[in-house]
């Protein structure tokens, strides 16, 4: 009698380690998407945490691990890799590496600015604030604030002459609320590296969105072209907002895309939350919730078919309604923690938020059953005569790109309602040896920035890839007009009017999460169809020139840097701060004089120095100094430190030494070239004791600061 084998008899043993590769491959193939996910959920918690003043480690810590596991549960879905393809696997492992590498070198290049003259120092205090506070609320000593207002020019707040119990930064409170949360599993170490960390996830997500839109290979290029140019280690180094915002800008467009090809649900709520999250992170994060509305409402109008047309209709509204509550925090972190910042910019901040919620009702109507019936023969006339429609698109689209790079040759804009931003202008244009007009506002250099920063052949090989994006947006895949309009619609704010004191590498920041990413995406994709057209007409070896070409132009950044690389701005003033607070203990420390080059230091004590009460004056009578001494009434002592020679001491022979010395490197500050040079500042402290009857008796000099 024959037997069959079954099945399971004739099949082939399986290679020892099959089956945990192939688990490893999966993981490894979710890890971008996951980071995403992730880093949205956690954020929404430590947002919240934050507006409820709750803002503790047995509060945040373990709700934050349960949002970040449900958060990748909610990842969009992903092809499984197989053997076919391993350029999945590949180029997943790549990115990771990337990112990992990135990481472990800029970490050793961390700044320390403390001194605060712009935001990025006041972001590190709050997250060093908040490691042992539940609000970002600095409160005050109650005798420093009466000192305040007895004493008339005598300041407790950096911004604004107003005496408060309390002092705001500038902004919300995510991300410094992102690096206390590293302070606390880490220490004060976790606080200087959780921005390096958040550059490192930021390379995950744009190699998330990017490999679904031109692959798993070819998303590399934006990957590595972002992690070896000056910016992204530079707004990483020192905690700037714009790394946070790339990752949730990204996310965006991510959730776009996968939401975009039949209208799922699920990933336009992503796309929708992470454009409500860039808001938790910057101001102007309406900005991206526009180009996503504005993307998704022109793919469902101009998509025929009435089902698919519904089902993307309901992706716009899963979308917006996911992003208005997450939007909805960012404000109320704002109006509560932030309020003065809120008012200065609400002239420019509602009308962006009245835009996004009057193009939500029309993308809704513009898209429904009864405009779908009205435009239904148009629609198919476009489609009939798309390859007309398309050249027409990429005409347009090529004449604004030539608009916008010929500015330089023939428009000088102006900045004409800020007379506080002329001297800034001014002063730079004096030291490079510009014509000196304190209004012009460099608008027309936006697009010469992003050649300075990452070289004319790939800004122009991204500005052909956007243009090529444009017509096959209108001729093939209409996916590609829904996420090109979130870049397009940054840069039709940015790249007209960046809105920002025009020196380098400050300036760049307004680029950096939405419109760079656009433009190095647009490189890639412009590659690849010339490789794949080149491949396909037989001409292996032009289209193995393609890819090597996009290889060139995804390192050629690194020519940019210079000696730039090494520095550690701002190190050495932590170490100061420290110092201050020691020297001034339980007691009063008075700020008098103009600020150091550094940054006022009067932010640094009232958040590093518990137990120490501070003001600033720029009076350097000696009325004020007694009227400060009169007045008087907390504990311990009455220090005063300058950084101006011959305001306590005269100076000169037998006149008394600086307290101490400092000098402290910082990225050259310019207009007409990204910084070439690190100067080397010198501070010079002097410090003493104010007595009751007003006179400052000089202190022992401490040895000089390293």
């Amino acid at each position: 009698m024959t037997t069959t084998a079954s099945p399971a008899a004739v099949r082939p043993p399986a290679r020892a380690g099959r089956r945990d590769w192939s688990r490893a491959s999966r993981l490894l193939v979710a890890v971008p998407d996951a980071v995403v996910c992730a880093l949205l959920c956690v954020a929404v918690v430590v947002a919240l945490a934050l507006l409820l003043g709750v803002f503790l480690p047995a509060v945040v810590l373990p709700a934050g691990v349960v949002a970040a596991v449900l958060g990748v549960r909610l990842r969009p879905a992903l092809p499984a890799p197989g053997a076919a393809d391993g350029r999945v696997v590949l180029g997943a492992g790549v990115a990771l590496l990337v990112a990992v590498a990135w990481f472990l070198v800029q970490v050793g290049h961390t700044g320390q600015a403390i001194g605060v003259g712009r935001d990025p120092s006041q972001y590190t205090l709050l997250g060093l604030y908040l490691v042992d506070h539940r609000s970002p609320d600095v409160g005050l000593p109650q005798a420093a604030v009466d000192l305040a207002r007895a004493v008339p020019g005598l300041r407790t707040n950096f911004i604004t002459d107003e005496v408060t119990a309390a002092n705001h930064i500038q902004g919300t409170s995510l991300l410094s609320g992102m690096l206390a949360v590293l302070g606390w599993l880490f220490g004060t170490g976790g606080v200087w590296a959780a921005n390096v960390v958040l550059g490192a996830l930021g390379l995950l997500a744009v190699y998330a969105m990017g490999r679904r839109i031109v692959g798993p290979l070819w998303a590399l290029l934006p990957v590595v072209a972002l992690a070896v140019a000056m910016p992204l280690a530079e707004f990483s180094r020192t905690p700037y907002t714009e790394t946070l915002a790339l990752v949730f800008a990204a996310g965006a467009v991510l959730g776009i895309w996968v939401a975009a090809e039949r209208g799922a649900l699920r990933p336009a709520a992503l796309g929708g939350a992470c454009a409500g999250a860039v808001m938790l992170s910057r101001i102007d994060g309406g900005i991206v919730m526009i180009g996503g509305i504005v993307g998704l409402t022109l793919l469902a109008v101009v998509t025929p078919d009435p089902e698919l047309r519904a089902r993307r209709r309901r992706a716009l509204a899963v979308f917006v309604l996911a992003a208005a509550p997450v939007g909805l925090l960012g404000w109320l972190d704002l109006r509560v923690h932030s309020p003065k910042y809120l008012s200065d910019l609400s002239d420019l901040l509602y009308p962006v938020l009245a835009a996004t919620a009057a193009l939500a009702v029309v993308g809704w109507l513009a898209s429904g059953p009864v405009a779908g019936r009205l435009l239904t023969r148009a629609v198919r006339d476009v489609r009939r005569r798309r390859r007309g429609w398309a050249v027409a698109a990429g005409v347009l689209a090529s004449a604004a790109a030539l608009f916008l790079l010929s500015r330089p040759w023939w428009m000088v804009n102006h900045k004409q309602v800020d007379p506080d931003y002329w001297p800034a202008v001014e002063w730079r244009q004096r030291a490079e040896g510009l014509p000196v007009d304190g209004t012009q506002s460099f608008d027309e250099m936006t697009v010469s920035w992003l050649a300075w920063y990452f070289g004319w052949p790939l800004l122009l090989v991204g500005l052909a890839g956007a243009v090529t994006a444009t017509v096959d947006g209108v001729r093939r895949d209409t996916r590609l007009l829904a996420v090109a309009a979130v870049p397009a619609v940054a840069a039709a704010f940015y790249l007209n009017a960046v809105s920002i004191t025009p020196d380098q590498v400050w300036a760049f920041r307004r680029l950096l999460p939405v419109i760079v990413p656009g433009l190095l995406l647009g490189a890639a994709y412009g590659l690849r169809r010339a490789a794949g057209l080149l491949a396909r007409r037989r001409a292996p070896a032009w289209s193995g020139i393609a890819v090597l070409l996009g290889a060139v132009l995804a390192v050629l950044p690194v020519l940019t840097w210079g000696p730039m690389f090494g520095a550690r701005e701002g190190q050495g003033t932590y170490d100061l701060a420290l110092r201050m607070c020691s020297l001034a203990g339980d007691g009063l420390l008075v700020q008098v004089g103009n600020y150091p080059p550094t940054g006022t230091m009067l932010p640094a004590v009232q958040e590093l120095c518990p137990g120490t009460a501070a003001v600033q004056t720029f009076s350097t009578s000696p009325v004020t100094l007694q009227q400060i001494a009169d007045h008087w009434d907390g504990d311990g002592p009455v220090t005063v430190v300058t950084f101006q020679p011959g305001v306590l001491f005269p100076t000169g022979v037998g006149g008394a030494a600086p307290w101490t010395t400092l000098t402290v490197p910082q990225w050259e500050s310019v207009i007409s070239h990204r910084p070439r040079r690190v100067d080397q500042v010198v501070l010079q402290v002097w410090a003493g004791r104010l007595d009751s009857s007003g006179t400052v008796q000089a202190l022992p000099a401490f040895p000089a600061l390293s």
